[in-house]
């Protein structure tokens, strides 16, 4: 009789998921805590940072090797679209204070938190002339159906 090869290891039932941190929680965390594989901060997540300091995001990638914050390995990035509920710039520009060096930026907002608005007007002056834009656009699915601020063909309470 044949000896059989041994099972290979079922794969694990949890699926693994990331919650965002802020960089100074993040920063916090030692780097053997078992919880830290959970977490990913908006830099990480958007490929700026990596989080083990080995310059290499999850697929191997190399992490901002242009020092404008613009690349990430051999492609660059000149739009970005930002999709947030509740959206506030202020920490926004704390975590990526690159984002300004976008070519353009489209931040689809439901509602804004703080001194947003003051900071989003800040942020179209700030790019001024430069040829680089940022737009806002707020969706609110409670309004009349296909309106400019609910495109979908029904209204939500």
């Amino acid at each position: 009789m044949e000896a059989q090869s041994p099972m290979p290891p079922r794969p694990h039932p949890f699926v693994p998921f990331r919650l965002f941190c802020s960089t100074a929680v993040s920063k916090g965390m030692a780097d053997d805590d078992p919880c830290k594989q959970f977490f990913v901060t908006l830099r990480e997540a958007i490929g700026f940072d990596d989080g083990d300091g080995s310059g290499r995001n999850d697929r191997g990638c190399f992490v901002n090797d242009d020092k404008d914050g613009n690349s990430l390995g051999n492609r660059a990035f000149h739009w970005l679209v930002i999709t947030s509920f509740l959206l506030d710039v202020e920490y926004l520009f704390e975590e990526l204070p690159e984002i300004i060096k976008y070519q353009k930026v489209i931040v689809y907002y439901g509602s804004v938190e703080g001194n947003s608005m003051q900071a989003m007007r800040q942020w179209e002056q700030v790019l001024g002339n430069s040829g680089k834009t940022v737009e806002f656009i707020r969706l609110v699915p409670s309004d009349p159906p296909y309106s400019a601020t609910n495109p979908l063909p029904f209204k939500l309470p």
